[in-house]
């Protein structure tokens, strides 16, 4: 019984590993990607809260455009999208103006250049931080057959754009894909996604910009996909306990010696034998009698 419990714990212990392991990732499952131009990469950091996105600080070549404050971090596994579950935190983001931070799902692990669907397709969503508390959700359909169509806008209200937390969800439907932030529903229905997504697989892509590079300055806290942990402590089982050593066998108790054999005691006279012996004992002391008072009468 105690090698089968032992046994259920070990499995449930790889159970769990496991579990941890598919639904969510530590930083070697992350790349980073920019444009050419740019010449540092984005920074990730784990932390015991999840991984740390950080995009500052950097620097251009004389010629720089537009393109170069656009990069980012790409999950490099498929995800299944009907049921997915991200949270992040936002620390730190330009507020107002031309800066988002977009949520993507593409067809494969590629840098998305929006206007050309034709290398990296899927759905966009741009979140700005509209001002300080507010923040916009936009959402784009970007297909070979659908350049980079908008789907519609929701307003997110929170206490402080530069320091909230964010879950996104995406549902499938038959007429197409829903996505919410914060638990509401964005306006749009995605139905050209059904198609890109047949298999209802995509790579999770999270990317920054900024017109104006000396205000591009971004921190994200990667929490958690799909309720997991992205970063987590090892879990190491504890060692199996020793199995207690069994009980050493008592010595066997000294047997005393048995005693020596006594001889029988003398019965006691029953009450029969004590009646024979004074029977006897009357008639013999009535005979000396007799025979004493014989001899002297004939004495006289």
């Amino acid at each position: 019984m105690k090698k089968m419990f032992l046994l259920f714990i070990a499995i449930s212990l790889l159970v769990s590993l496991l579990t941890m392991t598919v639904g969510a990732a530590g930083i070697e499952k992350w790349l980073t990607f920019y444009h050419e131009e740019r010449q540092m990469m984005p920074m990730l950091e784990e932390s015991p809260g999840g991984l740390i996105v950080n995009i500052a600080n950097y620097t251009h070549t004389p010629d720089d455009s537009d393109e170069t404050t656009r990069f980012g971090i790409v999950y490099n596994e498929k995800i299944k999208l009907d049921g997915f579950k991200i949270e992040f935190d936002i620390r730190r983001s330009p507020v107002g103006g031309d800066a988002w931070i977009a949520l993507n799902f593409f067809n494969n692990p590629l840098p998305m250049w929006h206007d050309n669907p034709e290398s990296t397709s899927g759905f966009i969503s741009l979140i700005r931080p509209a001002n300080e508390e507010e923040i916009g959700f936009e959402g784009y359909q970007s297909t070979v057959d659908n350049t980079f169509s908008g789907t519609g806008r929701l307003a997110v209200e929170v206490a402080d754009v530069t320091n909230c937390t964010l879950i996104v969800e995406v549902k499938r439907q038959a007429d197409g894909y829903y996505f919410y932030m914060n638990g509401e529903e964005h306006p749009g229905v995605h139905d050209d996604l059904l198609a890109l997504f047949s298999d209802d697989m995509a790579y999770l892509e999270i990317t920054t910009y900024c017109s104006g590079e000396e205000d591009h300055a971004y921190e994200l806290l990667i929490k958690s996909i799909n309720g997991q942990p992205v970063v987590w402590e090892e879990v190491i089982p504890e060692p199996e306990p020793e199995p207690e050593p069994a009980p050493e066998p008592a010595a066997p108790a000294e047997v005393a010696p048995a005693p020596a054999e006594t001889p029988p005691p003398v019965a006691a006279p029953t009450t029969g034998d004590a009646a024979t012996v004074i029977f006897f004992g009357m008639t013999a002391a009535a005979g000396a009698f007799l025979l004493a008072l014989k001899k002297r009468v004939q004495g006289k």
